[in-house]
């Protein structure tokens, strides 16, 4: 059985492209003098902001114990406790449904959020608005573990569904903050 060598190749090819090892591997990029100096527009400059910012929460989260142990709960070997922290800034939560299949507007019917994280939904509230504009409720979902869904108890009668808004809010560890909302 004959040993199969491993080649690495690195060189300026016609002033254009570079090849270089990195981590044993061959890779091909552009000479620095030769990629073009632009000034990044605003939508590049806003993600740079973003990415800044996550890069600062998660630097704080490694130095507070409670922050540190939710993050280094989900590591692995390719996704370390601050990368978690990053992602979790960046993500922000997310609503798939907001069922009122049991609301009819009386006191104790139930409406069910399905909400989810890439870590951890810290609070899901339900807003119920008239027709009119007003606010008829609002307060906080309790989580059913076995259902794996949240849900809010009405605790006001309403005369009429129709035009009636239901708002689901949900916000994650960073404080990221996430709204749907549907009309009866």
């Amino acid at each position: 059985m004959t040993k199969k060598s491993k080649q690495n190749y690195s060189g300026i090819f016609g002033g254009h492209v570079v090849i270089e090892n990195v981590n044993g591997k061959s890779v091909v990029d552009i000479p620095e003098k030769v990629k073009p100096k632009r000034e990044p527009t605003p939508g590049q400059l806003q993600v740079q902001e973003r990415f800044k910012l996550a890069f600062g929460y998660a630097k704080n989260a490694m130095t507070n114990p409670e922050l540190y142990a939710l993050y280094n709960a989900k590591a692995t070997k390719d996704c370390f406790a601050y990368k978690w922290a990053v992602k979790d800034y960046l993500r922000p939560p997310r609503i798939t449904v907001i069922d009122t299949t049991d609301y009819h507007g009386v006191t104790g019917d139930k409406i069910i959020v399905l909400a989810s994280d890439c870590v951890k939904v810290v609070s899901v509230s339900i807003r119920i608005i008239g027709a009119d504009g007003n606010l008829i409720e609002e307060g906080l979902c309790q989580l059913d573990t076995v259902a794996a869904n949240y849900e809010y108890t009405a605790t006001n009668q309403v005369q009429s569904l129709t035009g009636i808004k239901i708002v689901a809010r949900v916000k994650d560890t960073p404080g990221n903050r996430t709204e749907m909302s549907c009309l009866l």
